[in-house]
């Protein structure tokens, strides 16, 4: 891949100037080679990625745990199906389902409905996952997803706000995790955590989280990075003594992207 670093917001007082890291894919390269370094999709197109605190799923090491088949339990009414994109129909019911959703964000509704949208209808989506109530047809929930051959990303997704009560979102991860199971992929990637309500992404066997040099299944070490967040600490995280003490630091400097000079 190729990477380029643009300037993302500076603190003088502590002199830390940070970048955001962008990746390029370079011929003989997939979304699959990005996603496996910790870039998740800027665009929906797949042109372009970003580096971030990626989490994803081992899906060798995934299975049911208590939280999944209490909501499974909670979802039995409850039934999937499975379709390219192209073969699935965005009907009015599925819009009506996707404007309840978003009504019932705190922020940013029209942005995160207008992203929705544009992935639903990008190279992104390859596949969706529909859930449908059995005992009234009505949809339930709608996730986009990206499939390559041993690779798949949950993308935004949707689902009617009176199934909150039986964990329709944990629900649905677990039934997309187990849908790429199923299909032989190795591992299931599901977005980033940099808030206590992402939370529920990482409570699943086989997580693992992107830590800035290697993927991490230590569950305190995600945390570590969490409570550093409020407030903003004024210093990288990885240079800190706390991080060196508790988790190693790391070591010598790992080789996932070797950059040359320009020109």
């Amino acid at each position: 891949m190729r990477v380029v670093l643009s300037e993302c917001l500076p603190d003088y007082v502590s002199y830390t100037f940070p970048y955001h890291v962008w990746g390029f894919l370079e011929e003989g390269e997939t979304p699959g080679t990005a996603l496996a370094l910790g870039f998740l999709p800027l665009t929906f197109d797949l042109s372009r990625f970003y580096l971030s605190r990626s989490i994803r799923v081992e899906l060798s090491d995934f299975g049911p745990n208590k939280r999944i088949r209490y909501a499974r339990r909670q979802c039995a009414h409850i039934s999937s199906q499975f379709l390219e994109r192209a073969d699935f129909e965005f009907t009015a019911a599925w819009r009506d389902l996707a404007t309840a959703y978003f009504a019932t964000r705190a922020e940013a509704v029209e942005y995160r409905q207008r992203r929705f949208l544009e992935m639903l209808d990008s190279p992104f989506t390859t596949h969706v996952l529909l859930w449908t109530d059995d005992t009234t047809g009505a949809p339930v929930g709608l996730a986009p997803l990206y499939l390559e051959e041993q690779v798949g990303e949950y993308g935004i997704s949707i689902y009617a706000p009176e199934y909150t009560a039986v964990n329709i979102g944990n629900h649905m991860l677990a039934g997309v995790l187990q849908k790429l199971q199923e299909l032989g992929c190795t591992h299931g990637y599901v977005g980033t955590c940099y808030s206590e309500e992402a939370l529920y992404k990482t409570r699943v066997p086989g997580m693992q989280f992107f830590n800035g040099f290697r993927w991490s299944d230590d569950r305190a070490e995600l945390h570590h990075f969490l409570d550093r967040q409020q407030p903003v600490a004024q210093e990288h995280i990885l240079s800190t003594e706390a991080y060196a003490k508790a988790f190693g630091g790391i070591g010598e400097p790992p080789a996932l992207w070797r950059l040359q000079a320009p020109g």
